[in-house]
C-alpha cells in the first residue's frame, strides 16, 4: 500500500522524480514525506526549498530552508548548516539585486536638490 510508505522512501521518490527532472511530481512525493516524517523533516524541507529556488519561487523557498532550521533547532538543539547557508546565499543574492536596482527620485527631493 503506497500510502503506508516510510517517509523516508517518499523523499527517496522525490529525489528520483527531481533526477529525473520533474519537478512538480518531486514536489508532491516530498510533501507526502512531510506528513508522517518526525524525525528528517528538515532533510525534506531541504529539497522542497531547492526545488522553489531552481523554479525561481524564493520566497518559498526562504520559508521551506527556514521551517529546516527550525525542525532542526527544535529537534536537535543545533541550526542546520545547510538550510543556514542556503539562506545566506539567498540573502546575499537579494543584497546584490537590490544594490543593482536604479533608485527612484521622487519629485520632492528633486525639487529639495535643485534648491541647494
Amino acid at each position: 500500500l503506497p500510502h503506508h510508505r516510510k517517509p523516508y522512501l517518499w523523499r527517496l521518490l522525490g529525489d528520483c522524480a527531481a533526477a529525473a527532472g520533474d519537478p512538480r511530481r518531486a514536489l508532491k512525493l516530498y510533501k507526502s514525506a512531510l506528513l508522517k516524517d518526525h524525525a528528517g523533516r528538515h532533510k525534506t524541507l531541504l529539497r522542497i526549498g531547492r526545488l522553489h529556488a531552481a523554479a525561481g519561487r524564493l520566497a518559498e523557498a526562504r520559508r521551506a530552508w527556514e521551517q529546516a532550521n527550525e525542525f532542526r533547532r527544535r529537534r536537535f538543539l543545533a541550526d542546520d548548516p545547510e538550510a543556514v547557508a542556503a539562506l545566506a546565499s539567498l540573502a546575499a543574492a537579494e543584497t546584490a539585486a537590490a544594490a543593482t536596482q536604479p533608485v527612484a527620485v521622487g519629485a520632492d527631493t528633486a525639487a529639495r536638490r535643485e534648491a541647494v
